[in-house]
């Protein structure tokens, strides 16, 4: 016997990933965020839009706030700092994948929450998909220098030590 999971022309697209493209997010360092969306549908989608919240706190237990327990026994254990809206998709064929960049920067270290979602269709739960950050301070980095000079820039390695932290504002 067969059970009826849905409708078999119900236009669905959903975001698949979202991920950042760096091994190690470092505060104040921008990031690309790269969002991925399907089209699981069989009709061409246009005008996809949607948008990338940034949040920070702990996720509940029992996972993304999409699945967190509702009503007086819920807590707000995730804030909402920003939303970014994503970079809207033209045209989407049936079965194809496409993906959406976009910059942010993470200002404070800590750990956040990504959360990004598309516009309504006709499977709702699959519509955002979530990726946890963890932004660091600044790397720590250990110059070794197998040929130091005798004063003090007569060596490569005191020139990079400077290069790889300078004064100022501006974070490398």
């Amino acid at each position: 016997s067969f059970i009826a999971a849905g409708e078999a022309d119900r236009e669905n697209s959903a975001v698949t990933s979202i991920r950042v493209d760096a091994r190690h997010p470092v505060a104040g360092v921008p990031l690309r965020v790269i969002v991925e969306v399907r089209n699981f549908g069989t009709l061409e989608q246009k005008f996809l839009s949607g948008e990338l919240e940034v949040g920070e706190g702990q996720l509940p237990e029992n996972g993304p706030p999409s699945e967190a327990p509702s009503g007086p026994e819920a807590r707000d254990v995730v804030k909402v700092l920003r939303r970014v809206p994503l970079p809207g998709l033209q045209a989407l064929p049936p079965g194809e994948s496409a993906s959406v960049e976009l910059k942010l920067t993470l200002e404070k270290p800590g750990t956040y929450l990504l959360s990004a979602k598309l516009g309504q269709d006709g499977l709702e739960r699959d519509n955002t998909s979530f990726a946890v950050v963890e932004v660091r301070e600044g790397l720590r980095v250990l110059v070794v220098d197998g040929d130091p000079g005798q004063g003090r820039f007569t060596s490569e390695a005191a020139f990079l030590v400077p290069a790889l932290a300078p004064r100022g504002a501006l974070r490398s």
